[in-house]
C-alpha cells in the first residue's frame, strides 16, 4: 500500500532536514512526501530540494501527517 506523508511547514528551517531524514530512514519510507509551506519567513525551503509535480491530492492509500519538527 502506497503511503503519503503531508508536512505543514512554517518557519521550521532548523528542523526540516532532520525531520525528512528521519522519515526516509524508516523501515518503510513513504512513496510520497508533500510539504505544504505556509509562507515561511526563514530559510525553511532553502534546506529542501523541491521537485514539482502536478497533483490534486495525495496519491497514497494511507495518508499521514507529520509536523515539520518531528523526528
Amino acid at each position: 500500500m502506497p503511503i503519503s506523508v503531508i508536512i505543514p511547514l512554517f518557519n521550521k528551517g532548523p528542523y526540516i532536514e532532520r525531520t525528512l531524514q528521519s522519515l526516509l530512514d524508516q523501515q518503510r519510507a513513504p512513496e510520497e512526501i508533500i510539504i505544504v509551506d505556509d509562507a515561511s519567513e526563514d530559510d525553511s525551503l532553502a534546506r529542501v530540494r523541491v521537485m514539482h509535480k502536478r497533483f490534486g491530492l495525495a496519491t497514497g492509500d494511507w495518508v499521514a501527517y507529520l509536523d515539520a519538527d518531528d523526528t
